[in-house]
């Protein structure tokens, strides 16, 4: 018989209990070949099946990147598609896989490069392009299933770092334009059909320009930095609209010379928004790190100004890098980079912090002495998916190859584990050495004294199970051409 409560009260309902995400499996892992000219490949985790899908890379396009963006700024959302360039900065959208002929996206012409050249819909079912010339640019959509292409004409200037970008659903855009009655910037939702069709204007700026904007990753707002005056008196407005209701939200005000902030960017739940404030290009002298709370309307500092250096470098010799929102967009990282003047020298630490300004924690310091070719200390090259872990290298020297003994660490400093040494490493963002979607395994590119060669390599996050996928020589592509470095792990497909 059913359970009968007798003292008459009605049983609270049952609580549903939600299903355990299923962890995600590792795919495919993409590299760039370390032999020119370089190459992008992808290759199974076990080292099976190597892939070819792109040659004759751009490198400083490849690795050009707004500082918050790793190397999966590249991948679709869907982790099926990629974006490179060729050494003539012809951009080309390729599958990770290797399946389809790469499709030529436009061109960059040098000194053209924008924030926001291209991007992926959210979905991943279509790439925006921006094709810059000195002459004219052309907006590029084009469907990653079906190839189909539109093409569009766009205003952009030289002084503007943003000019599209997609909304949350990727079936629409939303685009800058310059209007003659209002002599300023606007924005405009358009639909995408077999054209751009059915424009709405979002909001118009009278005397201002636009020179930065973002959308939220649910789509529901946008980040937008207006700029107008010159000399001395330059004036500078942040402002957060809200597309689901008629509501503007002021962020920051300013007047004065050189000011900007530099690479707005949202927390994944699109409730927080970071900046950096200070000069108009680094080095920064007093840069701060700013976090817009938009339910609250506070601004939080996380640096602050007056913020002392204890290595002996100036504010005019530091260089703020924000990496980015922890996945839960509780934290922040970034990393300062100092100059030492002294000892012609410098200075690299990483940090995490609240999105509120405390709990700020120096996970990794080292000094570099140029003059000595000597370095001390460590740097993070990698971070777990979920941020409980990060991947450190304490380098053997400023010399040659740069190589070190790769460790793994708890976030707080609590436990280091050592991985392996003779380690290929970067120390600037953003990160060479991906760690696994499941966080149980990173790749890494390491030298064997022994045979002489180079090798691509996983390991175990707890140091265990260590495997050699290929091996090469970095001169000679006879041996293997698939030897390079790890830019960013794949989950496998659905």
């Amino acid at each position: 018989m059913p359970w009968v409560d007798v003292t008459g009260n009605t049983p609270a309902p049952a609580t549903e209990i939600p299903p355990t995400p299923t962890p995600p499996r590792n795919g495919r892992i993409l590299l760039m070949s370390a032999q020119e000219p370089s190459s992008l490949w992808s290759i199974e985790p076990d080292g099976s099946n190597p892939v070819r899908i792109g040659e004759s890379l751009d490198i400083d396009s490849m690795f050009y990147r707004n500082a918050t963006e790793s190397a999966s700024k590249w991948v679709s959302p869907n982790k099926q598609h990629i974006v490179y360039f060729d050494e003539e900065g012809v951009g080309y959208l390729a599958r990770v896989d290797g399946t389809i002929v790469p499709i030529r996206l436009g061109k960059i012409d040098s000194g053209q490069w924008q924030d926001g050249t291209f991007s992926f819909s959210p979905d991943g079912h279509r790439v925006m392009f921006l094709d810059i010339s000195p002459d004219s640019s052309t907006l590029v959509l084009v469907d990653t299933a079906s190839a189909r292409r539109i093409d569009w004409p766009i205003q952009t200037g030289p002084d503007e770092e943003t000019f599209s970008a997609f909304a949350s659903d990727g079936d629409h855009v939303i685009l800058k334009g310059y209007g003659q009655p209002i002599e300023g910037h606007f924005l405009e939702l358009y639909e995408v059909k077999e054209t751009l069709s059915n424009p709405r204007r979002i909001a118009e700026f009278p005397n201002e320009g636009i020179y930065h904007f973002s959308v939220s990753p649910d789509g529901g707002k946008i980040a937008v930095t207006l700029m107008s005056g010159e000399g001395e008196n330059i004036r500078q407005r942040v402002l957060v609209i809200n597309l689901d209701r008629p509501e503007t939200q002021m962020v920051l005000e300013r007047t004065g010379p050189a000011l900007s902030t530099i690479g707005t960017f949202w927390s994944p739940d699109g409730q927080s928004l970071a900046f950096m404030d200070g000069a108009y290009l680094p080095p920064c002298p007093g840069c701060d790190l700013l976090v817009f709370d938009t339910r609250s309307g506070e601004i939080h500092s996380l640096l602050g100004r007056a913020r002392s250096n204890a290595d002996g470098t100036t504010d005019e010799e530091r260089q703020l890098v924000p990496i980015g929102f922890s996945p839960d967009s509780q934290f922040l990282a970034y990393t300062i980079y100092s100059r030492v003047a002294s000892d012609d020298g410098g200075a690299s630490s990483f940090w995490t912090t609240r999105i509120d300004g405390s709990h700020q924690t120096q996970i990794a310091y080292a000094r570099l002495q140029y003059d000595r070719d000597e370095v001390s200390g460590e740097f993070v090259v990698g971070l777990s998916p979920d941020w409980s872990k990060v991947i450190l290298v304490v380098p053997h020297s400023l010399e040659d190859l740069p190589l070190g003994d790769m460790y793994v660490a708890t976030i707080n400093g609590n436990s280091r584990v050592f991985l392996d040494t003779q380690v290929f490493y970067s120390h600037v963002p953003p990160f060479g050495l991906p760690v696994s979607p499941d966080g149980s395994r990173v790749a890494y590119l390491c030298f064997d004294a022994n045979s002489g060669y180079v090798e691509l390599r996983t390991i175990g996050i707890d140091g265990s199970d260590r495997r050699t996928l290929v091996a090469g020589d970095l001169e000679d592509d006879s041996i293997s051409p698939v030897v390079g470095f790890p830019l960013d792990w794949l989950p496998a497909p659905q």
